[in-house]
């Protein structure tokens, strides 16, 4: 593009750009709803979730080491 090029514009696109956005007038400012508070749960509940925790992972843990270890049985020659 040499100095000559020069883009135009058309009547309508002249005022859509030279006019005030109609969003502002129509909704004005809308702040975000507020963020709903989360319950804390109680000590007990906090308690008993984190052992359930830990007894479906360590009994996940002891199939899977068994599995383990029946494939190891197999593959050694004992």
């Amino acid at each position: 593009m040499g100095d000559g090029d020069r883009a135009t514009l058309t009547p309508y696109d002249r005022a859509f750009l030279e006019s005030a956005p109609t969003y502002e007038e129509e909704q004005g400012v809308s702040l975000p709803p507020p963020a709903a508070v989360v319950p804390v749960p109680s000590a007990g509940r906090r308690v008993f979730s984190l052992l359930l925790f830990v007894a479906i992972v360590g009994s996940a843990s002891v199939v899977l080491g068994l599995a383990a270890l029946r494939m190891l049985g197999r593959a050694l020659p004992w």
